[in-house]
């Protein structure tokens, strides 16, 4: 069995900068991205915040991003991973609404057997254990939109047999 000291799941440019971030303090990272690449939706990003503005998006990256709206994307609603034997279910979290509770989300969490439940969609950072579901959202570290704003991560610390250990660090 491999050992990383970090899992980073979504290669945009969050995952990507906190990538870089843990590996100047030498810490072993893999990174998981759902797409064919890695800071592929930074192409087309816009809002201000990248490198051009949905406004001026062209074809052939219109069809791709369809104006940055999470409701229009190929990808999979959610994803189950296994890490040291503990079952996690990973999604964005927009099918799941999670904007307004995470009653769908943990129900099925709970139908998949995961016991752990990861999302974004937000970026609000939590920790939260929800009807026998540990609940995470790292946050942002490019649009946190949370009272404050402050960039943020998640940081896991998961062994086989142990409670999973979470913490929220801010830049």
């Amino acid at each position: 069995m491999n050992h990383h000291d970090v899992i980073i799941i979504g290669g945009g440019a969050s995952g990507v900068m906190c990538a870089i971030a843990c590996k100047d303090f030498g810490l072993d990272v893999v990174l998981l991205e759902g797409t064919d690449r890695i800071c592929k939706k930074v192409l087309t990003t816009g809002n201000g915040r990248c490198n051009i503005t949905n406004s001026s998006i062209k074809e052939p990256f219109l069809s791709y991003h369809s104006k940055n709206n999470d409701f229009f994307t190929d990808l999979p609603y959610d994803e189950e991973v296994t890490l040291e034997g503990h079952k996690i279910l990973v999604t964005h979290g927009h099918h799941y609404f999670v904007s307004r509770d995470y009653d769908k989300l943990v129900e099925n969490a709970q139908a998949k057997g995961c016991k752990i439940a990861m999302y974004g969609h937000t970026h609000m950072p939590v920790i939260e254990n929800e009807d026998g579901i540990l609940v995470i959202n790292p946050g942002s570290l490019t649009y946190p939109r949370q009272r404050g704003r402050r960039p943020s991560y998640a940081v896991m610390q998961i062994e086989e047999g142990k409670d999973p250990q979470v913490e929220i660090r801010y830049l």
